[in-house]
């Protein structure tokens, strides 16, 4: 009994010594880590409502558009960059035939003059221009008549007279004897689909193929039979 009236004695003495320092250090011990606690809350508050923000979807603004799946549409070389026929050479050779055969080939007469090493007006209006080829005697040649392809000469390497059977298999026109390469090279034709070769029989090698607007085998040799005149027909 006599040591707790000292212990209390004691502690009341305490408390009046340090009575001014208690009053300033309580009031921190309580208070300081309440508002850390409320600091801590907002914090996290703030940053949740911010990740919220970012992780929602983006709404567009009025000048933007969704782009929906087109439907695929199937277009012709000049169809898919816009220019002439000519300007997306090369493409496929039966592309090529169908479209001077039915009359496709519009050129514009800027584009046939780059790089031409010549130019002629024929009798009937149309125009011929020739282009360099690996050939220095021999250049390709183009016809064009009211800004439509009627004729073209390209002289051929390594490609032999396998690769046109889709055309020549047994073609209505078959000569032998050619201006410029001489009596042995065979000239094949088929008018109608405006497609000719000229090759060796020896070797299969084509020299150079022409294509043309579709017509007869008369209208053919009349027209572009310049190469092939006073000569037999191949047996």
């Amino acid at each position: 009994m006599n040591s707790m009236n000292t212990f209390i004695a004691k502690a009341k003495l305490f408390i009046l010594t340090y009575k001014r320092l208690l009053l300033t250090i309580v009031p921190i011990i309580i208070f300081v880590p309440l508002i850390l606690f409320i600091i801590s809350a907002q914090t996290n508050t703030h940053t949740s409502a911010k990740n919220k923000k970012n992780n929602s979807p983006i709404s567009q603004s009025p000048t933007q558009t969704e782009i929906s799946p087109q439907t695929q549409v199937s277009l012709t070389p000049a169809e898919q960059t816009g220019n002439s026929y000519e300007e997306n050479q090369p493409y496929s050779l039966e592309q090529e035939e169908k479209d001077i055969a039915f009359g496709k080939v519009k050129r514009d007469p800027n584009i046939l003059t780059k790089g031409n090493i010549s130019q002629e007006t024929l009798s009937d209006g149309s125009i011929k221009y020739e282009y360099a080829s690996s050939d220095h005697n021999r250049p390709d040649m183009q016809i064009v008549k009211d800004g439509v392809t009627t004729f073209k000469r390209d002289i051929v390497t390594n490609a032999t007279i396998s690769e046109y059977s889709e055309f020549l298999t047994n073609p209505p026109y078959a000569l032998q004897g050619s201006a410029y390469y001489g009596p042995n090279a065979i000239i094949l034709a088929n008018p109608t689909l405006g497609i000719a070769v000229v090759y060796n029989p020896q070797t299969d090698q084509v020299y150079e193929q022409y294509l043309f607007q579709s017509t007869s085998v008369t209208d053919y040799v009349n027209t572009f039979g310049s190469d092939i005149s006073n000569f037999n027909p191949a047996p």
